[in-house]
């Protein structure tokens, strides 16, 4: 297996916002991270960028078989009882983010920059 930062860089993972500000949203929410890849590429790169220590619930799709833009990949966030209008997804992908609203998710696009950040402080803002 490759280096972690070699593996970053295959996965095409880089740091989009620091695991400070997302232990800051945890006061507020459970966080999840829904992922399609191969959690053992993936989670060693989290777990390396201190976002293992942040997050309540890590689900990647090669271990759960559910793969994003299925609903069902979603789902798994509500199997709780939460109700929909409870749950922020953050996506860069379109299909993700329609098949997320189509169960009635908020949905936020991640565009690259950390804009979406600020919109998920005031989603958590308006939901607290």
């Amino acid at each position: 297996m490759p280096d972690p930062v070699r593996r970053a860089a295959v996965l095409g993972l880089r740091p989009v916002i620091a695991p400070a500000r997302i232990d800051r949203w945890r006061q507020a929410a459970d966080i999840w991270v829904v992922s399609n890849h191969r959690h053992e590429w993936l989670l060693p790169v989290l777990d390396e960028a201190g976002f293992t220590a942040v997050v309540d619930r890590i689900e990647v799709s090669s271990l759960t078989g559910r793969v994003k833009p299925d609903p069902a990949a979603w789902e798994a966030l509500l199997a709780g009882g939460t109700p929909p209008d409870r749950v922020a997804i953050v996506d860069d992908q379109q299909p993700n983010l329609d098949s997320a609203r189509a169960i009635g998710l908020t949905a936020l696009r991640a565009d690259g920059g950390t804009g979406w950040a600020d919109q998920v402080d005031a989603w958590l803002a308006s939901t607290g």
